[in-house]
């Protein structure tokens, strides 16, 4: 039978419910522009313009997937539903970091977590999440748990006593009916040898009538210990009903261990949980539905109070209802990477192509909203954004306006922002992103990309990227590791990996830049001295509101006593005057200009050329946050740019944007460049990837932006010449 791996699900006035799909092309641009859908269904589809459409893509057939809890910094649902936690843990902990609570050490790292490391996790230290009941967890048939995690104390005086537990997953009842899924510590005896390990533990109870799995673990030939759980180093607990009803228990693919009748082994791996099929008396549990919520992080005492809490991180869990995870699909979840992001796509239709044979959806990201958003000094005041608990706003007439104050962080900034523009949208910070504090005021006007991407991510040293259920990421701006290579021309190894387009681009070049920010005029009051005709007399500025003043005659006539070419600062004299004065004003440019800076790496256009930006800035108001900006224009932009498009024979739903990955061509010569995924494309059912990496792909979008580093276009001077 051929899985799905991929499936729709429209949200409209009639409610909530799945499509059939006949193929779909998904785009992620990353922060170039607003992720795309091009949906082809059914011609009988229900669908209409503004509906919402998300699209759910995973390594793992999806007919049965209820719900996906990735942790990548919130407990939000990625099955389609939103069948949310409610966002309550006791930390998140970055890609390739270790981070320490109440003197203990939660690691997530390419040593200790090889493939979860690039992805974000939650730290459960005593904390649990609650997802509230709904009748689409119904755990009275078929049903497959799957919870990725790691723990700490795990050996040692803290490691705990042998019939200790630590719950990952728990839905049971008050009377204590239902499933709980962890680790538990056991005592083994094998040979001559006795060890105390924590390994696998699931629990299932109905009526009082209760059966427990233990995982056992086995030895090598040297007597080492494998199949139990190792400090830090994460794990796969599995537990699922099959068809005939037997329920069964893995770690890590390994099924090894037996299930309990109080502290009897009943010497099985499964337990045949039909009604009337099990000779073990009394007779298991065979409905494990109830209306109670689920835990994650704890699990339940004979009180209902939560109990056995989780000691670890918690990487990905999947709940799968009315089915199952067959053995290929479960060989493959155990080799795979993790995923970052199951729902690849959250928006809704604005295009509708009607034939006869299917109906074509064309699709904007939920991000159209926040991405195209215009900041102005209108949409500001004393409550909105609601942001007064993390930043300052100036006020003005006693209102507060768009203007932050002095000292300000850009993360801060960034988060208001974000709550003006969309408040359903969370931020989270990131590895390796260390906010800029600015000098001065930063007034927010412009775009949304303008005001992020460029001037505060410009600052910041950072990028930002966004899943499918409104969460705002902001990282460095190089990229996360992830140790995943693509490799062309390399026979079998390359797995048909092929590169579409390679070479270096100079498009997004900066060494030389001219910041201008918004100009206060000052007054200047020139003399000139006697004039005859056809006399030509130098202004020491540009003029603005220029006055020509003699001291007899009194204001001079422009056109009729003097000409003025304002770009070259000249007045050309028609009539002789003997002492004339020039009054005007002028925008200060000079270098103690809080609001101008010119830069330029002379190493940089020696190689390349000029490639010069004449920027206006109107967000900033301190010469010190204008040469930051300055200097990182330049600094990351004064090189060309490696760019490969590369092809994978597979849908990669193990990448996102601001991943690194390793680009290997034989043919050429490149042995393994470390490039940034800047847009990711996938296509289904063809299942076939293609990503951009190291820069975009300059199309007809980004000439008709006029370039990605413009920061305004409230200027038309905004200019790029190669000279």
């Amino acid at each position: 039978m051929t899985k799905k791996l991929a499936k729709v699900i429209i949200t409209n006035t009639s409610g909530t419910h799945e499509v059939k799909i006949l193929s779909a092309i998904i785009r992620k641009e990353g922060t170039r522009t607003v992720d795309t859908a091009e949906l082809v269904l059914p011609a009988n589809t229900k669908a209409d313009e503004n509906d919402r459409v998300r699209y759910i893509q995973d390594i793992n057939d999806v007919t049965n997937l209820t719900a996906v809890y990735n942790f990548q910094g919130s407990t939000v649902d990625e099955g389609g539903y939103d069948l949310d936690g409610d966002d309550s843990y006791d930390s998140v902990i970055n890609p390739s970091s270790t981070k320490t609570i109440s003197t203990k050490t939660y690691k997530n790292t390419d040593l200790t977590s090889p493939r979860y490391y690039m992805n974000y996790g939650i730290i459960y230290a005593g904390t649990k999440t609650t997802v509230s009941h709904d009748t689409k967890f119904d755990f009275s048939k078929q049903f497959d748990i799957v919870c990725a995690g790691s723990s700490i104390d795990v050996s040692g005086a803290s490691g705990g006593s042998v019939g200790d537990k630590r719950i990952f997953f728990s839905k049971m009842d008050s009377s204590g009916n239902g499933i709980e899924v962890g680790i538990t510590k056991n005592s083994q005896t094998i040979g001559f040898i006795t060890d105390d390990f924590w390994t696998g533990y699931a629990r299932v109870r109905f009526n009082s009538i209760e059966r427990e799995y233990k995982q056992e673990w086995k030895y090598t030939s040297s007597n080492t210990a494998y199949g139990k759980v190792n400090v830090d180093k994460p794990f796969i607990l599995r537990l699922w009903r099959e068809g005939d009803n037997l329920l069964r228990f893995s770690f890590d693919g390994e099924e090894s261990g037996s299930w309990y009748n109080g502290a009897t082994s009943l010497s099985s791996l499964t337990l045949d949980t039909s009604d009337t099929g099990s000779s073990d008396s009394p007779q298991p549990p065979y409905t494990l539905a109830n209306t109670s919520d689920i835990w994650i992080g704890a699990g339940r005492d004979g009180s209902n109070n939560a109990a056995n809490t989780w000691k670890g991180i918690a990487f990905q869990l999947k709940i799968y209802t009315g089915g199952y995870l067959d053995q290929n699909d479960a060989e493959l979840l155990q080799m795979s990477s993790s995923t970052p992001t199951t729902m690849k796509f959250n928006g809704r239709i604005f295009n509708i192509k009607d034939s006869v044979k299917n109906k074509t959806l064309s699709c904007k990201g939920d991000g159209d909203v926040i991405l195209n958003y215009s900041f102005n000094s209108n949409q500001f005041d004393n409550t909105t954004p609601n942001d007064s608990s993390f930043i300052t706003r100036v006020s003005i007439g006693g209102t507060k306006k768009n203007i932050y104050d002095d000292g300000s962080t850009t993360d801060d900034i960034m988060k208001s922002l974000i709550l003006l523009a969309d408040s359903s949208y969370s931020v989270i910070i990131g590895t390796g992103y260390s906010p800029h504090t600015l000098v001065g005021n930063y007034v927010a006007e412009g775009s949304f990309l303008v005001n992020v991407r460029t001037v505060l991510n410009g600052l910041a040293d950072s990028a930002f990227w966004s899943n499918g259920r409104k969460i705002f990421y902001l990282e460095k701006d190089e990229g996360i590791a992830t140790g995943l290579e693509y490799k062309s021309n390399q026979g079998e190894e390359s797995r048909g990996v092929r590169i579409l387009d390679m070479g270096k681009a100079d498009n997004y070049m900066v060494n030389s830049v001219e910041l201008i920010g918004r100009q206060f005029l000052k007054h200047r009051s020139q003399g000139l001295g006697a004039v005859s005709i056809g006399t030509v007399k130098d202004l020491t500025y540009f003029p603005n509101n220029l006055t020509l003043t003699d001291s007899s005659s009194g204001i001079l006539v422009q056109d009729t006593d003097y000409t003025v070419n304002y770009d070259e600062r000249k007045v050309t004299f028609l009539v002789a005057h003997n002492s004339v004065t020039a009054d005007y004003d002028y925008e200060d440019t000079s270098g103690s200009s809080d609001s101008y800076f010119l830069d330029s790496d002379s190493t940089s256009i020696s190689t390349y050329g000029e490639y010069y930006r004449r920027l206006f800035v109107p967000q900033l108001t301190k010469r010190a946050d204008f040469q930051r900006l300055a200097q990182k224009l330049i600094s990351h932009n004064k090189d060309t740019r490696d760019r490969y498009q590369i092809e994978l024979p597979y849908l990669a739903n193990n990448i996102r944007e601001n991943h690194k990955v390793k680009v290997i061509n034989r043919k050429t010569g490149v042995s393994g460049t470390e490039l940034t995924v800047k847009q990711i494309e996938w296509h289904y059912p063809e299942s076939k990837t293609i990503i951009q990496v190291g820069e975009n792909l300059i199309d007809g979008f980004d000439l008709d932006q006029n370039d990605s580093l413009t920061l305004s276009t409230t200027v038309s001077s905004i200019q790029k010449s190669k000279v």
